[in-house]
């Protein structure tokens, strides 16, 4: 039996667990985002250099009614990227993240994110995006930028541009952008978002942004799911401002 002595210093051994308890899983939570369904943006970033190119030669694509300025189209040192698609299987090149480099500013990264224009999340829109989504997958048949263009990393629509039927993640994500905005979507609840999967492959998406959270519409799936249940490392996304405007993601 345990002398009064023994038993303070029992409970007190107890009390320190507990509060150590305490302590650690309140970091946790603090340490984890309020809302997982909702992605967290870093500091701004250079766009993919495809991407500038595309503006430049297709400004409404971009949101533009004229191409960006020769400063806007400063890659910032990014050697051009190798976007995959299901059918454009590649390692990437280099590491983004390494590339991309520096700490993210969380200020700004609450300020761009709560920026982000929101849609009414409904049942209905969920089918709406299923429904572009499988759409637009159906109508692209999965070819490499040589295969397709015959040059590497070509950002276009080939379906509207009248440039055939063959592309890969970029393209598919074009052409479901567009659709929705000519649908009437909001095109700031819309952006464009560079991710690795996880073979490896560096590759792109939409990202449809909620009241409910972010959703992914994806060629690699017919289903559309939020982001953070898609089992992706995402690298950069476009902010709400401007197209031309991208930013680390907050994992």
């Amino acid at each position: 039996m345990l002398g009064s002595h023994s038993m303070r210093t029992a409970r007190s051994a107890f009390s320190l667990i507990v509060v150590a308890a305490t302590l650690v899983v309140g970091a946790t939570a603090e340490a984890r985002p309020a809302d997982e369904g909702f992605m967290r943006l870093g500091r701004q970033v250079a766009p993919p250099p495809g991407y500038l190119a595309l503006c430049q030669r297709l400004p409404s694509a971009c949101g533009m009614q004229a191409p960006p300025a020769a400063a806007t189209l400063s890659p910032g040192g990014l050697r051009p990227n190798a976007i995959a698609g299901s059918s454009d299987a590649r390692r990437a090149p280099y590491d983004w993240r390494a590339a991309l480099g520096g700490p993210d500013a969380l200020g700004q990264a609450d300020e761009v994110s709560q920026a982000v224009a929101r849609l009414q999340y409904s049942a209905k829109l969920l089918d709406e995006l299923k429904r572009v989504t499988r759409s637009v997958n159906a109508q692209i048949t999965p070819k490499s930028d040589l295969e397709a263009f015959g040059r590497e990393d070509f950002w276009a629509l080939p379906l509207t541009e009248g440039l055939g039927k063959g592309g890969n993640c970029k393209h598919y994500v074009l052409e479901k952008r567009k659709v929705l905005i000519d649908e009437g979507f909001d095109p700031e609840s819309l952006s464009i978002a560079i991710v690795r999967i996880p073979r490896g492959e560096i590759h792109a998406v939409l990202v449809v942004s909620t009241t409910a959270g972010d959703y992914v519409l994806d060629n690699l799936t017919p289903w559309v799911v939020k982001w953070s249940d898609t089992g992706y490392d995402w690298i950069i996304r476009q902010g709400p401002r401007q197209q031309t405007d991208w930013f680390t993601v907050l994992s």
